[in-house]
């Protein structure tokens, strides 16, 4: 029988109140794991003996998202930390309060916030490991064409959202040289096409024809317990990206110079709400 963890250790998922996030969630619990969610929705935790904590941070406000976390890390310490929270946003082209496309923020900038966050704080509470969780529509998008997909002209909700898989990606990428040290990990994972509800925000006739093709799909709790087969091991290839069914890592070609020069562009954007 597998041996659980001690209820001391704690895990952070973002998006952990419905669909993978919930499921990954509940597998963790039954290890022994203390579980953190951020989420929007209301979920039933007291039968977990504590060890479930939800809390509600907006990601489409940066100010709120850093005050939240320095919160929530005042009186936990995590070794684990799942980059989950995701939508495909409205047709139509919405902004953010912070003026960022509502995918962009909401998918990668947001994470990419708590993160830093996260490691400035926990430096001294190691080892550290982050996954985020990609897709893999992130394929579709050239990554020379990454930024004119968050623009108003010609916006896409689909686009919008590959594009932010592959922003999460390159984060991943360039954490782990921003991080070197063994006691660090960043992972991105791509599971397959599950049934969620990341097409709310789309139009009746889109939620429809999602809603009739869900059934044939797998279910959040199978792909939640495909990638705790995956993300557990102990010998992950820091920023590589691994994939649903696969041990092995796998690599997404990406200019370097481009990569940088997108981090640092985000880095400057969020700099004011690490301090």
């Amino acid at each position: 029988m597998e041996k659980t963890r001690p209820y001391s250790e704690k895990i952070l998922i973002t998006g952990g109140t419905s669909g993978l996030g919930l499921e990954l969630a509940k597998l963790y619990l039954k290890k022994g794991y203390h579980v953190v969610a951020l989420g929007r929705r209301s979920v039933q935790t007291d039968f977990h003996g504590g060890r479930f904590d939800i809390y509600n941070v907006d990601f489409t406000d940066l100010s709120h998202t850093a005050e939240e976390i320095k919160k929530i890390l005042k009186t936990h310490t995590f070794r684990t930390v799942i980059n989950n929270a995701a939508v495909i946003g409205p047709s139509r082209y919405c902004m953010t309060v912070n003026g960022f496309e509502l995918t962009f923020q909401v998918n990668f900038l947001s994470h990419l916030l708590v993160n830093e966050i996260l490691i400035r704080t926990l430096c001294n509470h190691r080892p550290l490991k982050i996954i985020a969780v990609t897709s893999p529509v992130h394929r579709i998008i050239d990554p020379e064409k990454l930024f004119s997909c968050f623009e108003e002209p010609g916006y896409s909700p689909l686009k919008a959202y590959s594009a932010s898989k592959l922003c999460l990606i390159i984060m991943c990428s360039f954490l782990a040289e921003r991080y070197p040290d063994p006691d660090f990990k960043f992972i991105s994972y791509s599971p397959g096409v599950f049934s969620s509800g990341i097409f709310r925000m789309q139009q009746p006739f889109l939620r429809g024809l999602y809603k009739l093709a869900a059934p044939f799909m797998k279910s959040p709790a199978s792909e939640a317990d495909e990638m705790l087969k995956i993300i557990g091991q102990n010998y992950l290839t820091n920023g590589y990206v691994y994939f649903r069914g696969k041990k092995q890592p796998g690599e997404v070609k990406i200019s370097k110079a481009l990569c940088d020069a997108f981090m640092e562009d985000c880095y400057r954007t969020i700099e004011d709400f690490l301090l």
